[in-house]
């Protein structure tokens, strides 16, 4: 049986072993790479954000900020690749690395080709600064005073001062929107301001217009080789945004296949953590169904086996103690069983010897003190009288002390022998007692190695029936649980017995409330009554005291064994429990003991009347006065309907006794069966009155409530 739990024990702890390590496995590797994974895209879109506000506004906060991400994103990158390590597997290509670096290297060079475009549209910005001055305040008024006001030199120089706006505006909508038409004005605006100025050349020059004009080409020159720079910054800007941009959706896509590839190991998890649960039902409904079938064996062999023996043993020394000394232990087999019943028959027959030795002693030695005295009297008379001493000759004289003297010696021997036949008997006594205290210390120690196998059947079985079983199994691990329960009420019904019948039990007073124990009683019993199908009633009578001093689990066990047997003999009516106080002693009764008599001065007390009743089958007449000796069935075909060891009744009997009480018995074939039974409590504290239910006298008011006399506790 162990060696089956050892083996459940083992695989199961290997089943649970391998859970274990996937669960360990999910929770230490593959949550954390996931994890690790989402932080990554969160950065890397934080940092996208920020470059992205960078180059609208080129405000310093978001380049602070766009540090901040990239340095989070290779720490949440360094820490995914140990993750990766760890486990053995996983992506370890270093496509993620080599796109972080790609990424922060184009991250830079957009940096430092944004700072370029930024310094050179600022130089073209001041550059046409320049120009447009130039052309307002040198050329324009130059050309009005050398020409006399000639209005093709003042347009000219209006126009060129137009053209020069208008060539910065298309420069700088080309840098914001980066489109072709934008790119096309411009250079015709460009074009045109060179056209301009050599219309304006046409018109003939004088030296101060060659002069500035001069000018204004080498400072359109300068503007115009400058605005070309800042295109070609602003498209290296373009293609490496484009380059950070693919960068982004590559990663992406690394990311996004990581995560894919943590799913897969995280669906293979749970497919293999499903396997080892599936595995582990199948083993455990296995060796449970195994187990079920190796404690029911057992439980049967310890019923046959041990169960058996003792009683047979119990019912030997019942036989012995009543004087039957015929009665012998049937010895079979070669364990310890065998040896007992020899040991024990071996003790019958040398006690028996001894008492036997012991009466005829004790008889030979009566006939001869009768016959001694009879010649001491007659040698003393001789001795004393001196009438009657002078009417005996000398020798009649000598023959009376001869015979004196003798009848001295005899008794000498006779209280030789009587000493050494007393010296045997206690001798045997002693041998008798110690085989009797080695048949309880037998039933001790064998209590203890049933009870504890028993104890451990009924906790595996209860442990298997709060898991998750079959209704077939839960029948079978039910039917299992029974059977141990019945096999170690047999064992505690023998020991109890055994106990009683040493005298080694004690009764232990205590103060207790009677009516809440009647109501508890009763409540235990239910479940059972329901499944007959009865009525319990319960009725107490108001005279009855609630506060007493007495043994309260006794008379539990008391009740419980003649109710429940009620109920079991019982196929259709109620079951009752009434109780009352006794104002005089009843008369005898029919049945097994006689009613109680008057209470002696010397106990006194408060007697209490038991009253069991039920509408059973009946007891018939001729059986009713050994119903209360132990191992007492009706009959046979009642022993095997309802089985029992037969020893409640008896065990009841010696507590009542023993509790200063009696049982007696009515029944009818047919009608029903009455016990009644008495004990003597002592007046317990006094105590509030109980709450109680409306029109219940003597009823609790907590638990099933007992009824008003006359009424029912259906069950």
């Amino acid at each position: 049986m162990w060696l089956l739990f050892a083996v459940l024990a083992f695989v199961l702890n290997r089943q649970l072993k391998a859970v274990n390590e996937t669960i360990t496995d999910f929770t230490e590797r593959v949550e954390p790479l996931n994890m690790s994974v989402r932080e990554m895209e969160i950065s890397l879109v934080q940092m996208t954000t920020q470059l992205r506000g960078y180059l609208l506004d080129h405000n310093h906060e978001h380049l602070e900020q766009l540090t901040g991400d990239s340095a989070e994103l290779g720490n949440h990158l360094r820490r995914h690749q140990q993750l990766v390590r760890a486990m053995h597997n996983g992506m370890s290509d270093s496509r993620l690395d080599e796109g972080f670096q790609q990424l922060v290297t184009l991250v830079g060079a957009l940096l430092e080709i944004e700072e370029k475009g930024h310094k050179q549209a600022l130089a073209v910005q001041h550059s046409m600064q320049e120009l447009d001055t130039l052309l307002r305040t040198g050329l324009e008024p130059l050309a009005d005073r050398l020409a006399s006001g000639s209005r093709v030199k003042r347009d000219g120089a209006l126009h060129l001062q137009m053209l020069a706006t208008a060539t910065v505006r298309g420069m700088e909508e080309f840098l914001l929107f980066e489109n072709r038409a934008q790119d096309e004005a411009f250079e015709a605006s460009i074009t045109a301001f060179e056209q301009e100025v050599a219309a304006y050349r046409a018109t003939g020059l004088a030296p101060q217009e060659a002069e500035v004009l001069g000018r204004v080409e080498v400072l359109f020159q300068g503007a115009r080789s400058l605005m070309r720079d800042a295109i070609e910054v602003k498209k290296s800007r373009s293609r490496g945004l484009a380059d950070i941009v693919d960068t982004r959706r590559r990663l992406e896509n690394i990311l996004d296949d990581e995560i894919q590839l943590q799913s897969r190991r995280l669906e293979a998890g749970k497919i293999s953590m499903r396997a080892a649960l599936e595995r582990i039902i199948a083993w455990k409904l296995g060796l449970l169904t195994a187990a079920m079938a190796v404690a029911f064996g057992v439980a049967l062999v310890l019923g046959r086996s041990i169960g058996r023996p003792l009683l047979h043993l119990v019912e030997v020394t019942r036989r012995i103690r009543q004087g039957d000394w015929s009665a012998r232990v049937e010895v079979g087999g070669n364990d310890e069983f065998r040896s007992l019943g020899e040991a024990f028959n071996e003790m019958i027959v040398a006690r028996k010897e001894a008492e036997a030795g012991l009466k005829a002693a004790r008889e030979e030695l009566e006939q001869r003190v009768a016959e001694r005295t009879a010649d001491m009297v007659e040698a003393n008379l001789a001795l004393k009288n001196e009438n009657y001493a002078r009417r005996l000759t000398e020798e009649q004289l000598r023959t009376s002390k001869e015979r004196a003297e003798k009848a001295q010696r005899d008794t000498q021997v006779m209280n030789a022998e009587l000493e050494a036949s007393v010296n045997r008997a206690r001798h045997l006594t002693e041998l008798a007692q110690a085989a009797s205290h080695a048949k309880s210390q037998f039933l001790a120690t064998i209590s203890h190695e049933l009870r504890t196998p028993i104890n451990g059947i009924l906790g595996f079985t209860n442990l298997l029936l709060e898991g998750g079983v079959t209704e077939e199994q839960r029948d079978s691990l039910t039917t299992v649980r029974d059977c141990s329960e019945d096999l170690l009420r047999v064992v505690n019904n023998i020991l109890d017995y055994s106990n009683l019948e040493a005298g080694r039990i004690n009764l232990i007073p205590q103060a207790f409330l009677l009516r809440p124990r009647l109501t508890e009683t009763l409540r235990l019993l239910t479940p059972a009554a329901e499944k007959q199908g009865l009525q319990l009633r319960l009725q107490v009578e108001p005279g009855v005291p609630d506060s007493l001093v007495g043994d309260p689990q006794r008379l539990h066990q008391i009740l419980i064994n003649l109710l429940g047997n009620g109920i079991k003999f019982t196929q259709r009516g109620s079951v009752g429990l009434e109780v009352a106080l006794l104002s005089s002693p009843p008369l005898n009764a029919p049945g097994a003991s006689p009613a109680p008599q008057e209470a002696s001065p010397v106990r006194e007390g408060i007697v209490v009347r038991f009253t069991v009743r039920d509408s059973g089958m009946g007891i018939p007449v001729e059986k009713q006065d050994q119903l209360f000796n132990a191992f007492t069935q009706l009959d046979g075909s009642s022993t095997r309907e309802f089985g029992g060891t037969g020893l409640g009744l008896a065990i009841c009997r010696e507590l009542i006794e023993l509790m200063g009480g009696r049982i007696w018995l009515e029944s009818q074939l047919g009608v029903g069966s009455t016990f009644h039974f008495t004990i003597l409590f002592q007046p317990g504290p006094p105590v509030p009155p109980p709450a109680r239910t409306t029109g219940t006298p003597g009823a609790e008011s907590k638990g099933p409530p007992p009824q008003p006399q006359g009424g029912t506790l259906s069950a």
